[in-house]
């Protein structure tokens, strides 16, 4: 047999002290003639170990057949055979012979095997070395830790594409920091990991971006590839903890930018870097409000091809510091000819401002013309709407839709005080109106201003019109209750918007309108407005402006006004017992005014207990007999009867 053939060969060798050369051509000879046919076969079967699919689902028991038998050859004889493969035979030939060998033997040779092939990593023989190493790390042979560590500094230099299949055999090899580098290699050539083992991996993620000053270049680059990997998967966990180390490291100027502009894009964080948000509509919206302008110069340059392109023509009329920016990007000429007529609504909507900061641009130049009225523009239109109103008179049955476009057409383009108070007159608010007519109306006409307090008192009328109607045509009109918002979905957005035109203390001409428009407001809305309203100034205002001091006869419209807007205030809000109290106070001093006692009484039938105490705090009334001081703050509510609301209301008209 071959095998004794070969041992035969070597003794004789050993003992007459041959040369090598020899006993090699003998040996070489004998494996051609025995292998020639199986070699490809053979040397197949050892590269499949340098495919990670393949060491993912090999058969651990690594059932193979043998091609030459080493069972009954010495130690010596074995490693005089190994020593030969490794220095006299070809690449090919010394795998064979490694592959041919059972564990048993691969476990005494191991440390020679190992260090001899680690050596060829910086070779040419790359993926042939490895896997003779892969096949050893298959066969779960034991390592010592010197030898994993000299395994490891060896793999760190190999080209991070040839290491799958040898990084998942090391991840169960390695328990300590050096098993971040194979996990690390995995994900980056998309592989898939357990749950423990991406925690694990993030944790160290964490852990080294910490300590990122000392970390080599490319160590740093591989973590933050791992890092975009993980991200663009969306399997990485960015805790709150995580995000504020990335964002530190931007702000410390290390190349960060694509990683978080991925994070960002793939994840809600909490306070994102504004300039490196998803490059979209939303985005542009947010850091124009923001009005910051040197993340918005960096989140123009970051667009490659022209987008949003009415969103960002809107930026260049109201941001001039970032014009520069823009005109790199995009032809301006193209883009007023473009959103011609959307630019001018959006223009007029904003008519002092932007006309000024657009005064000498290229857009007003070349696109804007349209925007400069003639001289008798004004009278032109003020003609057809004085036609329109006796039109209106003659016809009861005109088109409410038809003249209240008309009238907002021509409110784009008006600034003659005169004619915009004509044209708010014109406008026709009836019940007949749907919703989506009155909300469109509302949109159109909230900030249109002319800095005029006649302008703003008639504008006020119509939108007070709008909610009384907006009020019938929903199912729920229960003052004092909180609004169902699902129903009415449109409306508590124009509460928003509305509270920043009416809670800035208005100009006596318009204070009544103010007044009115806050009442229908709360009737509407219940508590909605409740603690915005008793922070603002306007309510310290009212309540310094009405007093019995200032009362003048012209004023007791406003008077009667105010006092119906604190009963609606009285039945619509849930008054804490200090907003109660004032309000009770303030009303006691004015109850020279009978609709102030009424309030007044209201109040007292809301809350007996709180109304009475407060009246006998404040002396206005003579505590009954069966009550005394000791235990008047004891006494429930429910034993108060209406008798003693009536004492209280007897006293307080005296």
């Amino acid at each position: 047999m071959l095998k004794y053939k070969i041992l035969n060969l070597i003794c004789d060798c050993i003992k007459n002290k041959e040369k090598k050369d020899n006993l090699l051509d003998k040996i070489l000879e004998m494996l051609c003639k025995s292998y020639n046919e199986e070699k490809e076969k053979f040397l197949n079967e050892i590269y499949k170990y340098n495919s990670l699919d393949y060491v993912q689902n090999i058969n651990t028991k690594l059932a193979k057949k043998k091609f030459l038998c080493f069972k009954d050859l010495t130690s010596e004889t074995i490693a005089f055979i190994l020593r030969l493969s490794q220095t006299e035979l070809t690449y090919d030939e010394h795998l064979i012979i490694i592959y041919s060998l059972d564990k048993e033997i691969l476990q005494k040779f191991l440390p020679g095997i190992m260090s001899y092939n680690l050596s060829l990593l910086l070779s040419s023989n790359v993926k042939k070395t490895l896997s003779i190493i892969n096949y050893l790390l298959v066969c779960k042979l034991h390592i010592s830790d010197v030898g994993k560590d000299i395994l490891y500094k060896a793999l760190i230099n190999v080209d991070r594409s040839d290491l799958k299949a040898t990084s998942w055999l090391c991840k169960d090899l390695f328990d300590d920091s050096k098993l971040m580098f194979f996990l690390q290699n995995l994900v980056l050539g998309d592989c898939t990991l357990d749950t423990e083992e991406y925690i694990l991996l993030q944790k160290q993620i964490v852990f080294k971006l910490k300590k990122v000053n000392f970390l080599t270049v490319n160590e740093r680059e591989t973590l933050f590839m791992v890092i975009n990997k993980m991200a663009t998967k969306k399997i990485l966990d960015v805790t709150v903890d995580f995000w504020e180390t990335m964002k530190n490291l931007y702000y410390s100027k290390y190349n960060v930018e694509y990683v978080i502009e991925l994070i960002q894009m793939n994840y809600t964080v909490c306070s994102p870097i504004l300039e490196l948000m998803p490059i979209n509509e939303h985005s542009l919206s947010i850091i124009s409000k923001s009005n910051k302008i040197k993340e918005l110069k960096i989140f123009i340059r970051r667009i490659k091809k022209p987008i949003m392109e009415y969103e960002i023509l809107k930026l260049y009329l109201e941001k001039i510091e970032i014009r520069n920016e823009i005109e790199i990007k995009y032809n301006i000429k193209e883009l007023a000819i473009k959103f011609r007529n959307e630019i001018s609504e959006h223009l007029f909507l904003e008519l002092e401002k932007v006309y000024k900061k657009t005064k000498k641009s290229i857009l007003f130049e070349n696109c804007i013309e349209f925007l400069k009225k003639d001289v008798n523009f004004d009278n032109h239109v003020n003609d057809i709407i004085i036609s329109c109103h006796k039109l209106n008179e003659i016809d009861k049955n005109a088109d409410l839709k038809l003249i209240n476009d008309l009238c907002l057409k021509f409110l784009d383009k008006i600034r003659d005080e005169t004619v915009a108070y004509n044209i708010f007159k014109l406008f026709k608010v009836e019940e007949n109106l749907t919703n989506e007519d009155l909300f469109y109306i509302f949109d159109k006409i909230l900030y249109f201003d002319l800095d005029s307090s006649h302008i703003r008192k008639i504008k006020y009328g119509v939108i007070s019109k709008i909610f009384s109607y907006l009020i019938k045509n929903s199912k729920q009109n229960n003052p004092g209750k909180i609004i169902n918002q699902k129903e009415n979905k449109f409306f508590l957005p124009m509460l928003v918007k509305l509270w920043d035109e009416i809670s800035i203390i208005p100009d006596e001409f318009e204070i009544e309108a103010v007044i009115n428009l806050l009442k229908i407001s709360i009737e509407k809305s219940g508590a909605f407005y409740q603690k915005r309203f008793f922070a603002s100034e306007i309510y310290t205002y009212f309540l310094k402006r009405f007093t019995q001091e200032k009362f003048v006869t012209s004023d007791l419209s406003k008077y009667l006004s105010f006092f119906n807007f604190l009963e609606s205030v009285v039945n619509c809000f849930l008054l804490p017992k200090e907003n109660f109290e004032n309000i009770f106070i303030y009303l006691c001093n004015l109850s020279c005014f009978l609709e102030a006692r009424k309030v007044v009484y209201k109040m007292t039938v809301l809350d007996s207990y709180l109304a009475f105490y407060i009246l006998y705090i404040q002396k206005k009334v003579t505590l009954p007999k069966e009550f005394s001081e000791k235990n008047f703050e004891n006494y429930k509510i429910s034993e108060l009867s209406a008798k003693t609301a009536a004492i209280v209301f007897k006293n307080l008209k005296n």
